[in-house]
């Protein structure tokens, strides 16, 4: 008995480790420093920053508050996003609105390395003021 449940973890192993290699194997992401061109918003950074500003909405921001965040993303092959980690994490309402909001942008334009289209890991920072009405 006790070598059948050791063979099963042995198997099951096996079969977590293969899966995990193809995985990695099929998509590779590239650094900033691996690329001869770096990923850009299809409609430039300043306008994707500004359509953030738009789009994201935060109630639990004062008048006095600012949000510095930070995004860890990849922007794949076909130019869109991959959204990793968000830091630091704002509320799950906030950090959800942020990713839909990214993904829900145009395709990029991909990062290059030789004339060919690659997948990129970035990492952009956000601030997010307060909205205020005026009358």
């Amino acid at each position: 008995m006790k070598s059948l449940i050791i063979l099963s973890f042995f198997s099951l192993f096996l079969v977590l480790s293969t899966s995990c290699e193809s995985n990695s194997d099929k998509l590779k992401i590239y650094s900033l420093e691996e690329v001869d061109e770096v990923a850009v918003p299809s409609f430039g950074l300043d306008s994707f920053y500004k359509y953030l500003d738009v789009m994201v909405i935060n109630p639990n921001i004062t008048l006095n508050d600012t949000i510095k965040y930070f995004v860890e993303f990849t922007v794949l092959e076909n130019g869109k996003l991959k959204i990793g980690e968000q830091y630091p994490s704002i509320s799950l309402t906030f950090d959800s609105m942020v990713c839909q909001t990214m993904k829900d942008t145009e395709p990029w334009i991909p990062s290059q390395l030789n004339g060919k289209k690659v997948s990129t890991s970035l990492i952009l920072p956000f601030k997010f003021s307060p909205k205020v009405a005026i009358d």
